[in-house]
């Protein structure tokens, strides 16, 4: 199957040269006839990718810049759990990456794919703080280099694997590579915020939430904030901060809830809330309480009855066998 695999890609390799003589040939066929210009040809090659380039760098007009941070954050981290519940597809395994952590034993080359996709979100934090365009270009154009020589890769050397986690694993990376241009495009905005808590909305909320709920998450990201941003304060002075931005959404959100009641001034809190927040909740915590008693004790529905069936009974004498 190795030789197999090689020699498809020799192939593909060879044929792929022939095209590029191929094409070649039809150029110096086409400025012998007088239908092609070299030397302008050549110069708008060289030129344009460098007046491009410069134009990112050190664009003529003034860029407002725009937040995508959010977005793009949201695209790594689905593209990060992707890859590693797909891994075993990508590289052709028969077992789960279930199966390997029941048995404890995780592929070393997972372990690192998932530390550099976890850099490239640190790194992507780290200059989106510093709104550092252009070592995000730089960022940019590596990681496409990385991400379509990967899949290139995959395709051409590891053939007949699972082609729908591949395609799913290059439509994330072509999403957050869009992102990033756009981003490249837009430029950083001058002065960044906390999105979620800026303003209030239902899926702010909730995705604020989520973004809490998750372990180590916020603590990573108010580490990197204070660490790379120019401030004053110390770092639990910063957690503070955090803390008063926490403070006031849920505040944003309590207010919006009471305008959603129609409560007034003074009106007492309807009936329906404190049934499904005070009752429900309190019989949630009497089942934490009681259920795990309730499942050792003589009531269990696991106990089975163990009803005496046969009993013998044996007489010996001392110093004397059995009968």
């Amino acid at each position: 199957n190795s030789w197999e695999t090689q020699g498809s890609f020799f192939m593909d390799v060879w044929f792929d040269l022939g095209l590029v003589i191929l094409l070649v040939l039809n150029k110096l066929a086409m400025r012998k006839w007088g239908v092609w210009d070299l030397d302008r040809t050549v110069h708008w090659i060289f030129s344009s990718p460098l007046k491009f380039l410069r134009h990112l760098v050190d664009p003529v007009e003034i860029r407002l810049g725009v937040d995508l941070y959010l977005v793009t954050f949201v695209v790594q981290l689905v593209l990060f759990g992707s890859f590693f519940l797909s891994y075993n597809s990508l590289v052709g395994l028969d077992t789960s990456i279930l199966t390997d952590i029941r048995t404890n034993l995780m592929p070393g080359t997972l372990i690192l794919v998932q530390l550099g996709l976890f850099l490239v979100i640190v790194v992507d934090r780290i200059l989106y703080i510093f709104r550092a365009l252009k070592a995000k270009i730089l960022m940019h154009f590596l990681l496409c280099s990385i991400y379509f020589a990967s899949v290139a890769y995959l395709l051409v050397v590891r053939r007949g694997l699972n082609g729908v986690a591949l395609k799913a694993i290059l439509l994330l990376s072509a999403v957050y590579l869009m992102l990033s241009a756009q981003q490249v495009r837009m430029g950083y905005p001058m002065f960044t915020h906390h999105f979620l808590t800026k303003s209030y909305s239902h899926y702010k909320y909730y995705i604020y939430l989520l973004f809490r709920i998750v372990p180590f998450v916020f603590e990573m990201r108010s580490l990197l904030d204070w660490t790379f941003t120019k401030t004053t304060l110390k770092f639990w002075y910063w957690l503070k901060l955090e803390d008063i931005h926490h403070t006031l959404l849920i505040t944003r959100a309590d207010i919006q809830d009471t305008y959603r009641w129609g409560r007034q001034l003074g009106d007492p809190f309807p009936l329906w809330p404190k049934f499904y927040c005070g009752c429900l909740s309190f019989i949630g915590v009497l089942l934490v309480l009681f259920l795990p008693l309730a499942f050792y004790s003589t009531y269990s529905p696991a106990l089975d009855r163990n009803a005496i069936t046969v009993c013998s009974v044996a007489i010996a004498f001392v110093n004397a066998p059995p009968l």
